[in-house]
């Protein structure tokens, strides 16, 4: 008997040693935790080669705000950027609700906050209380209008900074891309492998004591107070539970598959008018890669 039990460890150790797998990678394997999964979790959609997403989208803004400082201080006024480029919050990280365990737990379902963009905030609303500057900063035909869309000869270090990042980029139909993208999350939820994990999600939730239809009808409680700076206690809660229901039934996967196949059927309606978004993006990129090696130090 000992000599079985010999025989079969010395099999065990040769399929280990031919395998190259180290008997302790063996032992250390371990199911991926909610933290793990939301980390590696794909959320790449084929919209997205029609649009700056992500870090293109960052460094969008850092172009901008660089091209509006060096115009500001052409006019003898600062402005503030931060040293680092403010990574900022990933809007697609919330296109499924709630999907990060740590933001879960520690804000509940309010958005996320860096404290170096409420600094750029402070600092820059404290430029603009100077009227001169928000003149130039604006414009002087937009001051306390920064959204009005008449044109002057000094329309404003704002404006010429977008003017630069969207040289060559021609007239397309931006707002197209928002409907399709709206469109497209609304439908997947309705698809019937989404209809079937929103059911497992429930069943999830209600197994620790919380009933909900859905995760946006946790968003949307009531009680959470999302206009104030801090999440209660029983917001965090629950956006936790969500956050793990939703690895659990493999909710963000589900959505995730559903909206691919959208999308890419309709892209094939819309081929015509979504590649000019595509080279409308590209140029954007080539734009801000000029001004970010002329600019950034």
């Amino acid at each position: 008997m000992r000599n079985q039990t010999k025989a079969v460890m010395l099999v065990i150790a040769s399929i280990i040693a031919l395998s190259g797998i180290g008997y302790y990678a063996i032992l250390d394997r371990h199911e991926p935790s909610v933290g793990e999964r939301a980390a590696a979790v794909d959320l790449s959609l084929p919209f997205d080669a029609y649009e700056l997403t992500g870090e293109a989208d960052s460094r969008y803004n850092r172009a901008f705000d660089l091209l509006a400082r060096a115009c500001m201080k052409n006019a003898g006024f600062d402005w503030y950027v931060p040293p680092q480029p403010n990574s900022g919050f990933d809007p697609k990280r919330r296109r499924y609700g709630v999907i990060d365990p740590d933001i879960a737990e520690h804000i509940g379902y309010h958005l996320p906050v860096s404290a170096q963009s409420q600094l750029t905030l402070r600092k820059r609303n404290e430029i603009l209380r100077n009227p001169r500057a928000a003149d130039r900063y604006f414009g002087s035909n937009k001051a306390g209008n920064p959204g009005g869309s008449d044109k002057s000869a000094d329309d404003g270090c704002a404006a010429s900074a977008y003017d630069r990042l969207e040289r060559s980029v021609g007239k397309v139909d931006e707002a197209l891309l928002i409907r399709l993208n709206r469109a497209s999350l609304n439908a997947a939820k309705n698809q019937p492998s989404a209809q079937a994990v929103n059911k497992s999600w429930q069943t999830c939730m209600r197994s620790r004591g919380l009933s909900y239809a859905s995760p946006d009808d946790a968003i949307a409680d009531k009680e959470w107070k999302l206009n104030t700076p801090t999440a209660s206690v029983k917001e965090r809660e629950v956006a936790t539970a969500d956050v793990i229901c939703k690895y659990q039934v493999e909710m963000v996967d589900v959505l995730r598959r559903a909206e691919v196949m959208i999308q890419q059927k309709n892209i094939a309606e819309n081929s015509k008018e979504l590649e000019l978004l595509r080279q409308a993006a590209q140029a954007r990129e080539k734009n801000v890669a000029a001004v970010l090696e002329a600019l950034e130090r």
